[in-house]
């Protein structure tokens, strides 16, 4: 199997849950893989286990990706590692696949030299989101992160601890509200790619600030967006 290569020319390609397209999303091996090719950075979500540690999902729960529900928020780190993940290609659970750390996600990033692009799903409180920076400023790894949600106030929280943190809005479609607080706080934006136009990514470099788009796999859409002039394109499949 392979990537689809496009001319991405000064775009960045973010591997988007790892390269998803290849291996179990959110997972070691497909973050492995996103770091044996030309991707700029992986692409993570992360949530909060009962005993305040923070694990690689996408879903608040484990049914779709384990076959079997738990949810995570209601679950230690100890019950949650011990949740096998169905193969991407096999469909049965195989032992080898298991639900990261955030910090097994930092730790092979590293390793492989990639941007590390983590999602907070859901509302975090402000503690939370300081933990989850204290915790990559451990691993001597922050410079190498960009922060993104669909939650303004988690954004706000990373902001607040340091206003030079880079951050991206999850956005469906541009609105009036969002270009407001991107000014205000110099925050990136991180959006649906059916709903941006190229005066759209035009008006938002104007303002100083960069335009991700997701998720982009088929190689007309990439070159459309490249075309437009987009910073970074989120992906499964596209290099």
């Amino acid at each position: 199997m392979e990537t689809i290569k496009i001319n991405k020319q000064n775009t960045l390609m973010i591997a988007h849950r790892g390269l998803c397209g290849f291996e179990r999303e959110n997972t070691i091996p497909a973050f492995v893989a996103a770091g044996n090719h030309t991707y700029y950075g992986c692409e993570c979500d992360i949530h909060r286990t009962t005993d305040g540690r923070y694990v690689v999902i996408h879903d608040s729960d484990t049914q779709r990706v384990a076959g079997t529900s738990l949810v995570v928020e209601e679950h230690t780190l100890e019950e949650i590692k011990q949740v096998e993940l169905l193969g991407l290609f096999s469909g049965v659970k195989e032992t080898s696949l298991r639900i990261p750390t955030l910090e097994e996600y930092i730790l092979c990033c590293k390793r492989y030299n990639k941007k590390c692009i983590i999602e907070f799903k859901g509302e975090f409180q402000k503690e939370w989101v300081n933990e989850v920076i204290e915790i990559i400023k451990s691993l001597n790894y922050l410079e190498e992160c960009i922060f993104i949600s669909f939650y303004f106030n988690n954004l706000l929280y990373v902001y607040e601890y340091d206003s030079a943190l880079p951050c991206q809005l999850l956005l469906t479609e541009l609105f009036p509200e969002a270009v407001e607080a991107i000014q205000k706080y110099h925050m990136d934006i991180d959006i649906n790619f059916h709903n941006i136009t190229k005066e759209q990514v035009e008006f938002i470099h104007s303002l100083g600030l960069k335009v991700n788009v997701w998720t982009v796999n088929l190689e007309e859409d990439g070159n459309r967006m490249i075309e437009y002039g987009v910073d970074f394109i989120t992906t499964n499949i596209l290099e």
